[in-house]
């Protein structure tokens, strides 16, 4: 069973303010009158606003994908970054407390946040956000049959 964040939730959550920013950019170039510049003024606010549009979410959809929450065999196997890879795993056996929380903005965008912590921290071991709500529920009562120790119907 693996997860995947939301694009959408990740984008708005993330670049929110950038494509309020993006979108005066692209308004003021549309709306400003034009001055004594080589480049239209109108030009350089929309291709400005473009850029941040763009490579905003060339990021986020980078990030989606190679961001997931696994539980394999025995184990919670969380994998996140772009550039640096990083591999958390956590034997569901460790597992002291399953968070399973949404904002109402979480809600509307159809998205949970899971948080996983073991008996050996005071922190959370792995905070997942923006996952679809669905596979949150199926991967919580996954982790949870495996701390009881049900074994996998597969």
């Amino acid at each position: 069973m693996e997860m995947h964040p939301s694009f959408a939730a990740y984008y708005v959550r993330t670049y929110g303010f950038s494509l309020v920013f993006a979108a005066a950019l692209f308004a003021s170039g549309i709306f400003i009158p034009q001055l004594k510049f080589d480049l239209p003024f109108e030009v350089v606010f929309f291709a400005l606003g473009a850029f941040i549009v763009f490579f905003s979410a060339l990021y986020s959809a980078l990030h989606v994908r190679t961001t997931s929450v696994s539980l394999e065999g025995e184990l919670i196997v969380h994998r996140t970054g772009i550039i640096a890879s990083y591999k958390r795993s956590i034997p569901a056996g460790m597992v002291t407390d399953i968070s399973v929380n949404a904002s109402a903005a979480d809600k509307l965008m159809g998205v949970s946040n899971l948080r996983i912590n073991t008996s050996g921290s005071a922190e959370y071991e792995i905070i997942a956000e923006g996952f679809p709500a669905g596979q949150v529920e199926k991967m919580h009562d996954g982790i949870y049959g495996k701390m009881k120790g049900e074994k996998s119907r597969q």
